[in-house]
């Protein structure tokens, strides 16, 4: 038989596989065959005849070789591959070798010839003998007869239509489309170099001796290549992972200036060609993305997540694109197949894309496929999920507020709508955790931690999920990235997932692997490490901190600050890698946000280096924020007045030194921080490096265990801390660590003793209560001598805030009783040792009553030791109680039933007030001298 004949009969055997396969199936849902597996529904005895009359046929075309002409090689293979069969191996080789290294040169030889010929002078390709006419004319006939058959199959490799290029065409419009071509460059009959390279790639043939040659012979014969033949050629090259650099660079010379010859799907899959082999050149992919963006409504759905997908891979950020893609996804959504919705979130969350609308319409549309989704898909789609979730939040936390009259309409609107766009999301995530917990046993380790780090993100906890993903992990970590082992675990900590038998086999292989860890995966492992309380053995802890040295040029602020202080939770972190990373925390200090000085204070504080370089760099840092934060509350307390007056800000005074420092740590804030009306643009920066009332504390207890007095940062961090008490934002045990960290460093804080003793932390008061008379007192404007001075009642008279306090004392009482022990202990000695005046002794005595009334016996020693001082002081110093005959500590004298005169101390000790504070009952004494008897020393950490 004629090898063009051969490649008829095998066109013939797809077309009535088809047929057969087609009957009584509507033609809207094609069959997805797998080149593994084709054709499940089919009989067996009809497989194994279509796979005889292969067979057959590639060894009959295999004796023809030597006369086959290079169109009928060409046809043969390509209907092969458009039916996505399996040819012998051994047929396969020696039909591609012929093809390559004699036919297709040969070919393009007379192709060149023919081209050099004047017009009218047509037959110089065929033989002049009839026999050598009409076998040509066969191969010509069998070439067009593949272009129809690959029109017709629906579906195509990367959603690339037939090699003609054009949109897949139903067989009844088979005669419009022919009479279309008549009047174009004739696409069906494409040069036969991107035909067979086409083909082989489709038969994932990947020898390369072979893909070298044809390379060589594309770029011999480039000038005879058509846009959709470059197009053909880069996407077979890129299909078989063929690197050839120069020829993708020729293939991308000669599509300049005719890119608008191209389909969509061409562009898409030009796009993807170059993004797989990672191909990129700035000018000719703008053109091609500027092509796309200008043509987006003829796209369809694979052709516009391909080329999303691509400029991902390439990372061209185009907004054009995006913004015509985003108007056509929307307008095609009902079109959009799983794993075109996967790709579609995956490539917007990478681009770091919040579109809610897009983000809603995708959910809906996923809602309704659920079913159709792969394992991988689902991956995908959560993970853009939740990573669009989460730009959101970023971008609400830092305060993108909308101004007018109808801020407040605005307002109640986007709740709303955020609570129903909330509710969407998190019935997606569910859907996607049952739909995908009876695939993981068949999911690579990535997917499976993609889909556990979209539950963290959302905080969805669905416990069956989860111990079917721990179960998957466990089997699968030996093949599980550094990346991937990261990501698990902090996805595991975040969720408050315990399992003790993941745990222990997903960090014994990070431990395998920690000289692989990056540095966003070393700084993930390690957080959850620390945050989970898990106890590492000493030489996992020096490897960790090894790492994390090598590691320092390549970690970004946040994640040296999170790794840091991961390290110092662990109990172990050298001063060598302080030392080491104290020039890249200096260098980037200015990129540090509030929530990262403080993890960067804390290990340096617990790893005991006091380089007064760095010290300085964290204290000027820290003062930067804290006045930043005090602009902020000064803005919140009175919206409608955001001008900062000279350097006041709220009831705090900044020197001129804490604005120096703040133009300093952070360039372009000081010009807008204290001029007339603070920027949008200022406002988001000054956000970033707002504290919280727990990053007060922290950054207090930090520079307390470090020794550093910084005298313009400690009034503000008072300020501050005295402002959180009053908001009731501080739990007890943080007052009191508040209270020994300004005692440790020396520091009077007068300010937080009258924040104390107002109370309103206790929860006298509702927090509508608190902010009223706060903004009375911001109205009222006290002077910076009365706050000096410790006037914080707002303008009221001595004896108005006597009577208050008179009657709120029997409350303070009952607050306090319900802190604990340790905590009382902590703030009775800060009260005392850290320079509260005389005149807080009433509130002292308060302190003193409840501990007394809550026992001592489960004090540590240092805190006993603490609590020894104390009330030595308080015999010596304050004149409350005084030491008795048994060497223990008993009650003054003076007192009858329960009361201690506070004036049988000289003037200075008494108070200004001359105030009685009731204290415990004598049985009580016999408690604190037994706490008294501690000698141990030390102070606590908190």
């Amino acid at each position: 038989m004629h090898p063009a004949c051969l490649a008829i009969a095998m066109q013939k055997v797809i077309l009535l596989q088809r047929q057969h396969i087609s009957n009584g199936k509507p033609a809207s849902q094609p069959q997805q065959v797998q080149p593994q597996q084709q054709y499940p529904d089919t009989p067996p005895q009809i497989q194994q005849l279509r796979t005889d009359l292969v067979v057959q046929l590639c060894a009959a075309m295999v004796q023809q070789l030597p006369a086959a002409s290079c169109e009928a090689l060409t046809a043969f293979l390509a209907a092969a591959a458009a039916g996505q069969l399996l040819l012998p191996q051994q047929a396969l080789d020696r039909i591609a070798v012929e093809l390559v290294h004699r036919a297709l040169r040969t070919a393009c030889q007379q192709r060149q010839q023919q081209a050099q010929q004047p017009v009218g002078d047509g037959n110089a390709s065929c033989p002049s003998s009839t026999k050598g006419r009409s076998a040509c004319n066969t191969s010509q006939q069998s070439a067009g007869s593949i272009m129809q058959l690959e029109v017709s199959h629906k579906r195509q490799p990367m959603g690339f239509s037939a090699p003609g290029g054009g949109v897949a065409a139903s067989s009844a419009g088979g005669q419009q489309h022919q009479q279309h071509q008549k009047h174009q460059q004739p696409l069906s009959v494409q040069h036969p170099l991107a035909r067979s390279a086409w083909a082989l790639a489709r038969l994932q043939y990947r020898h390369p001796a072979v893909w070298l040659e044809l390379s060589s012979l594309a770029g011999e014969h480039l000038q005879q290549l058509s846009p959709h033949d470059c197009v053909l050629l880069s996407w077979a090259l890129a299909k078989s992972k063929i690197q050839q650099p120069r020829l993708f660079n020729a293939l991308q010379y000669r599509l300049e200036g005719r890119t608008q010859q191209l389909s969509p799907d061409a562009l898409s899959c030009l796009l993807w060609s170059y993004a797989t082999v990672g191909h990129y050149h700035h000018a000719g992919i703008a053109a091609l993305v500027t092509t796309a963006a200008r043509s987006m409504e003829r796209f369809g759905p694979r052709a516009l997540t391909r080329t999303l997908w691509a400029c991902v891979k390439l990372r061209h950020f185009d907004p054009r694109l995006l913004s015509a893609l985003r108007v056509k996804a929307l307008a095609i959504m009902q079109d959009f197949e799983p794993q075109s919705l996967s790709t579609l979130m995956w490539g917007l969350a990478s681009f770091g894309v919040a579109d809610t609308q897009l983000a809603q319409a995708v959910a809906q549309r996923a809602a309704a496929v659920m079913e159709g989704f792969s394992v991988q898909g689902l991956a995908n789609l959560a993970w853009g999920t939740a990573k669009v979730v989460q730009l959101q939040q970023q971008q609400t936390r830092l305060g993108h507020q909308c101004s007018g009259n109808n801020k407040q309409k605005h307002i109640r609107s986007t709740q709303l709508q955020d609570e129903h766009y909330r509710h969407l999301i998190q019935s997606l995530i569910s859907s996607i955790c049952s739909t995908a917990r009876p695939q993981l046993q068949a999911a690579k380790p990535q997917e499976v931690c993609n889909l556990l780090w979209a539950c963290a993100i959302m905080k969805h906890r669905n416990e069956q999920f989860l111990a079917a993903a721990c179960t998957c992990l466990v089997n699968a970590a030996e093949e599980a990235s550094p990346y991937d082992l990261a990501q698990a675990m902090w996805a595991l900590t975040t969720l408050e997932h315990r399992s003790k038998a993941t745990s222990q086999v997903l960090n014994s292989h990070a431990h395998n692997k920690l000289h692989m860890f990056g540095p966003q995966a070393l700084s993930n492992w390690s957080w959850a490490i620390a945050s989970s309380g898990m106890k590492l053995p000493p030489s996992t802890r020096a490897a960790v901190a090894q790492q994390c040295q090598v590691l320092l040029p390549h970690f970004t602020p946040q994640g040296l600050a999170t790794t840091m202080w991961a390290i110092s939770k662990m109990g172990f972190i050298p001063q060598q890698l302080v030392h080491e990373a104290s020039c890249h925390i200096l260098a980037s200090i200015t990129c540090y946000n509030a929530q990262d000085l403080c993890n960067i204070s804390m290990a340096c504080a617990k790893s005991g280096y006091r380089e007064p370089a760095l010290l300085q760099g964290l204290a000027n840092a820290a003062c930067s924020a804290a006045a930043a934060t005090i602009v902020l509350r000064k803005q919140a307390i009175d919206p409608s007045n955001t001008c900062i007056q000279g350097s006041r800000c709220g009831s705090s005074t900044l020197d001129g030194r804490a604005g120096h420092q703040l133009g300093d740590s952070s360039p372009g804030l000081a010009d807008h921080l204290f001029s007339k009306q603070l920027s949008p643009g200022s406002a988001t920066i000054l956000r970033q490096k707002q504290l919280t009332p727990q990053g007060v504390c922290n950054l207090v207890w930090s520079f307390a265990g470090m020794g550093w007095h910084d005298q313009a940062l400690l009034p503000q961090l008072e300020q501050l801390a005295a402002a959180a008490v009053l908001d009731g934002q501080v739990k007890p045990q943080n007052i009191a660590g508040l209270v020994q960290g300004f005692a440790l460093l020396g520091h009077s804080c007068e300010t937080l003793f009258n924040a104390l003793e107002e109370c309103r932390t206790l929860g006298l008061h509702p927090k509508r209560h608190v902010r009223a008379s706060r903004k009375a007192q911001m109205a009222q404007a006290p002077s910076a001598d009365a706050v000096q001075g410790g006037d914080s009642s707002g303008g009221c008279s001595s004896k108005e805030v006597q009577q208050l306090r008179q009657q709120e004392h029997g409350r303070w009482r009952q607050q306090l009783s319900s802190w604990p022990p340790d905590a009382l202990a902590l703030l009775l000695w800060g009260c005392v040792a850290g320079g509260a005046q005389h005149h807080h002794i009433s509130f002292v005595c308060v302190v003193l009553e409840a501990l007394a009334a809550a026992g001592v016996s489960g004090l540590s020693a240092s805190r006993r030791a603490q609590l020894h001082l104390a009330l030595t002081l308080l015999s010596t110093e304050w004149a409350v109680i005084q030491w008795g005959a048994d060497a223990g500590l008993g009650w003054a004298q003076p007192c009858t039933h329960g009361q201690v005169s506070c004036s049988s101390g000289s003037s200075s000790n008494s108070g200004s007030n001359g105030n009685s504070c009731s204290c415990p009952e004598p049985g009580a004494a016999a408690v604190l001298t037994a706490a008294a008897a501690a000698t141990s020393s030390g102070m606590c950490d908190n």
